[in-house]
């Protein structure tokens, strides 16, 4: 199983001799402060950044008006 996850989401090295000892994943979490509450999560393969993750969630954002 570790290795169908290795496969699918990548290592922290690109080397078979230097991979991690777990398979790796990039994950972002957009948190209601206030709650606490979970509202989006996006998960992808190790190699890609958090920021394109964290886009795909902007429109969860609520705006508030004072």
């Amino acid at each position: 199983m570790v290795s169908f996850l290795r496969e699918h989401f990548g290592s922290a090295s690109n080397t078979a001799a230097k991979q991690s000892a777990y398979p790796l994943l990039r994950g972002v979490a957009l948190m209601n402060t206030h709650s606490h509450v979970i509202l989006d999560a996006q998960v992808d393969v190790y190699r890609n950044a958090e920021t394109p993750l964290a886009k795909a969630m902007l429109d969860k954002i609520a705006v508030l008006h004072f």
